[in-house]
């Protein structure tokens, strides 16, 4: 696993919480005037990437115009790539407070944003190849490292198509696509009827029962794995607890569920998700399958490499969108979510940690 921080926050003699995170940039706080001890650095070298050099370029025409121009930090040259639609806005990715969603952009605030990433890029972390059926249509995201200062380093983002700007994320809010999609986001495809499916049988058979509301072929669907039980005392996604009946290291059969933390589920226990997910009023509809690769060093709880995301049919619903991830047989695992996420925001969890088509990779951690 990654490095983690820990953060003690006391009152008089107490601690009154602990905060734990494996991003150290997380962990500081504040301007200066907040320390009473300034740290001996404000974090570790920033990992920014490749460094804008003159001889950073790639295979690509377009993308190397782009890079050029921030590689002289010409924001005028930036804007004047950016590609409006017919309202004269572009689309943005932002985080407020820290949950993705799309916004428009006008030409003053693109300046403003350009301007931004132009003067506080350290390094081009990576330029990553978009897959077909991605919204905005593009060929590449280029990944920028930012200097937010304090030490804080965050992640801005240029999709490009054809030498354009189609698309920017705002500096600490990048979507990663998947490798690919097996199905596009509901998005890029409207009004297409019948819904596409994989041709993957347990996977196709699957979202058809969450589709049909059906719950014995929902409750048929999961493929539950026999892990060993404990008695010790565990976090979110530990070993399963024993039962009075069972002695340590007794095979269970168990589910991965998370909403917001992660946790086993029995598979005598699945009733109460099959009421959630069944629960009156309630309706699903496929919003993407993704095929995020094998898992990266970051990890997941989960690990599974194709993953459904299934929306609410209606605005209204009390449900926001799950994701069901997949084994090689069947439903291993389900993530509902902690509150109500929109699609944008699962594909941004699981985008984050998947494996990537790079035109240009991060270079090796130091």
């Amino acid at each position: 696993m990654t490095s983690e921080a820990w953060r003690f926050a006391i009152a008089g003699n107490n601690v009154v919480e602990l905060w734990i995170s494996r991003s150290w940039a997380s962990v500081l706080y504040g301007p200066y005037e907040n320390y009473l001890v300034l740290p001996s650095r404000l974090a570790p070298p920033p990992e920014a990437g490749h460094a804008l050099d003159p001889d950073l370029h790639v295979s690509d025409p377009g993308v190397d115009r782009l890079l050029q121009a921030l590689i002289q930090r010409d924001t005028k040259a930036l804007a004047a790539a950016v590609l409006y639609d017919g309202n004269g806005t572009i689309r943005s990715e932002q985080c407020t407070p820290s949950r993705p969603r799309i916004q428009p952009l006008d030409p003053r605030s693109v300046e403003v944003e350009l301007t931004q990433i132009t003067t506080r890029a350290g390094g081009v972390h990576s330029i990553i190849n978009v897959p077909e059926g991605a919204v905005p249509p593009a060929k590449h995201l280029i990944v920028i490292s930012i200097d937010k200062g304090h030490g804080e380093w965050v992640d801005a983002g240029l999709l490009e198509a054809n030498g354009q700007i189609v698309g920017i994320s705002l500096a600490g809010c990048v979507i990663m696509p998947p490798l690919r999609f097996l199905v596009a986001p509901l998005e890029s495809r409207p009004g297409t009827t019948p819904e596409p499916r994989t041709g993957i049988t347990y996977v196709d058979r699957a979202i058809d029962a969450y589709e049909a509301g059906d719950r014995e072929a929902i409750r048929a669907a999961f493929i539950f794995r026999s892990i060993r039980c404990t008695t010790d005392p565990n976090g979110s996604d530990g070993p399963p607890r024993c039962r009075a009946d069972e002695p340590p290291g007794t095979p269970v059969a168990m589910a991965s569920f998370a909403s917001c933390e992660g946790y086993y589920t029995r598979a005598d226990e699945i009733d109460g998700f099959l009421n959630y997910i069944t629960a009156p009023g309630v309706a699903w509809r496929l919003g993407a399958i993704l095929d995020v690769g094998p898992p990266t060093e970051n990890g997941r709880f989960f690990g599974e490499s194709t993953i459904a995301l299934l929306e609410p049919t209606r605005s209204d619903q009390e449900r926001g969108t799950i994701a069901l991830l997949f084994s090689s047989r069947g439903v291993s695992a389900v993530w509902s979510g902690c509150g109500v996420e929109p699609t944008l925001a699962r594909l941004a969890r699981f985008g984050q940690s998947s494996a990537h088509d790079y035109l240009l990779a991060p270079p090796p951690k130091r």
